[in-house]
């Protein structure tokens, strides 16, 4: 696609569903827009964010894309139909954040959506201390509360992260799961942006959880060697591959190995997972 056809096929989808909702970057005080680095305003301006949205319609599986804030900017075809579409819709920055959706304007489509809502409640505690979410989502989450009383108490009582599986209601009240998986939307020097593309694939059998018991985790001093200490503190702190290798002098392989080892001792999957036992044990 030449870049002529690509300026109007963005053209073209801004004037069907209206235009991209992202004006969030991920840290105070950085300039230019978190995605391609030039020095527009909003981000919803970047052609590169555009791009991936139109994207999105490319997927078989429901998909869509969120800013810094964790907050829907576009969504595609499968997962309109299935969730809502939060900016064709209208809906204002406290509403477009994802827990605020599935317990607010969408609840009939998750039936399980405040108890999938309050496991994940600490996960963002911890994105926000790694860096991965901008600060400002803390007052989104503050807001989400309001919309369901019982949604503090649920989130006190929980004992397990969210395992990244959602219950969604199809039409005709069939209720299927979904699996997230997340993908990061690299800026144009191949960095952290804060945006992620989210995709939903279907399970077909029964899943396990991806995330033990909190109280069930060996002790994360304990199960690793001080230089896998080190490596897991650069890693929760929001480092990418390149960075963590760099600091650490190692290569890439090496520190991967690390990461590799770090997951198996801990008996976890995620990075996420890796900054919410060190926010937790106060080693970051």
């Amino acid at each position: 696609m030449s870049s002529e056809e690509q300026h109007n096929s963005a053209e073209s989808m801004g004037a069907k569903h209206g235009p991209l909702r992202g004006d969030a970057t991920i840290g105070d005080g950085r300039l230019g827009c978190p995605v391609c680095r030039d020095p527009h305003r909003p981000a919803a301006n970047c052609e590169r964010l555009r791009q991936v949205a139109l994207a999105l319609d490319l997927f078989a599986a429901p998909a869509f894309l969120t800013d810094p804030l964790n907050c829907f900017v576009w969504v595609n075809d499968k997962f309109r139909r299935i969730g809502g579409d939060p900016i064709r819709d209208l809906l204002p920055p406290h509403l477009r954040f994802i827990p605020a959706s599935i317990i607010g304007p969408y609840r009939d489509v998750f039936p399980r959506g405040r108890t999938e809502v309050a496991q994940c409640l600490q996960g963002l505690h911890m994105e926000v201390a790694a860096g991965r979410l901008a600060h400002r989502s803390l007052a989104f989450l503050q807001s989400t509360y309001s919309l369901d009383p019982e949604l503090p108490q649920a989130a006190r009582k929980t004992d397990r992260e969210w395992d990244g599986t959602v219950s969604v209601k199809r039409q005709g009240g069939k209720t299927e799961l979904v699996r997230e998986q997340v993908v990061p939307v690299a800026d144009a020097y191949g960095g952290v942006s804060g945006f992620n593309i989210s995709i939903w694939q279907p399970v077909e059998h029964d899943v396990l959880p991806l995330a033990a018991p909190l109280d069930d985790r060996r002790n994360v001093a304990s199960a690793l060697t001080v230089r896998q200490l080190e490596i897991a503190r650069l890693y929760a702190a929001g480092l990418t591959g390149k960075e963590v290798a760099s600091k650490a002098g190692v290569t890439a392989g090496t520190a991967r190995a690390h990461l590799e080892e770090i997951y198996s001792r801990l008996d976890i999957h995620s990075r996420a997972e890796l900054a919410a036992l060190m926010v937790r044990e106060s080693l970051v």
